[in-house]
């Protein structure tokens, strides 16, 4: 499998599915339909390890990145063990918790993260433990998503941290601490949101971001942004049922 940033060299931009249904069939409907990685959201939704375990090796399988968005650090290890080549950690609006999770998911020099000779990772990558513990930090890609306005006061010393690899937003949250909870396109949330992603962008990292239509994507594009999430695998399926039914209507 081609390392997250050895995708980003061959295409123009990368376009993933945000995954919310405990299925494996998704990501192979996922895969035909053209997407570059997925993003399992574990951090509101519910998703059992077994489950968990078939999505990432079917991911693997079908030689399409899987990410996941987690709810506890604490879930990290396991998951990079089993073969997960993307963490996205939310609610990251601090130094101190970028720094966390860098500790955990690059392994020296950059973190400290625990080292398994016996995983499925090591195996997947054909190597020796040596070798794997010297490209780990390329193959598996974090990403800090920062969703408080607050971030702002320590935002340039968030994204000169070495061992980030790419930043989201978060603008429902972000909408929250601005005080207009649920109003994720006002113009001041959308206004916070450009100014972290053009900081981004500045330092050196690559921004992945929520698009729902094709000007706000190609504004974007023109900054130099080369990573969406383009769609949500439970709206998908919804609105084409409807779209179906509808052909039916009397």
């Amino acid at each position: 499998m081609k390392t997250f940033q050895e995708l980003m060299t061959k295409k123009s931009t990368l376009k993933g599915l945000y995954i919310t249904m405990e299925n494996p069939t998704i990501i192979e409907l996922a895969k035909v339909a053209g997407y570059d990685f997925v993003r399992i959201d574990g951090e509101h939704h519910l998703f059992d390890n077994a489950t968990l375990a078939e999505i990432i090796r079917t991911g693997t399988n079908l030689d399409l990145p899987v990410h996941m968005r987690i709810a506890d650090l604490e879930d990290i290890t396991q998951l990079l063990d089993f073969g997960l080549t993307g963490i996205v950690v939310p609610n990251c609006n601090t130094v101190e918790r970028a720094k966390e999770a860098i500790q955990l998911v690059k392994f020296h020099p950059l973190g400290a993260r625990g080292i398994g000779g016996a995983t499925r990772a090591v195996r997947l990558a054909g190597c020796s433990l040596k070798d794997y513990v010297k490209k780990a930090n390329d193959i598996v890609v974090l990403t800090i998503q920062i969703e408080d306005a607050r971030a702002l006061d320590c935002l340039d010393e968030l994204l000169s941290l070495d061992g980030i690899d790419m930043v989201t937003t978060g603008t429902a949250d972000l909408s929250q601490s601005m005080g207009i909870p649920g109003q994720n396109n006002d113009p001041r949330v959308t206004e916070i949101e450009n100014v972290i992603i053009r900081k981004t962008l500045e330092y050196g990292k690559q921004p992945c971001i929520k698009v729902g239509n094709r000007s706000r994507y190609d504004q974007l594009v023109s900054w130099g942004v080369k990573v969406f999430n383009v769609g949500r695998d439970e709206a998908l399926l919804q609105n084409a049922m409807i779209k179906s039914l509808q052909e039916y209507d009397e």
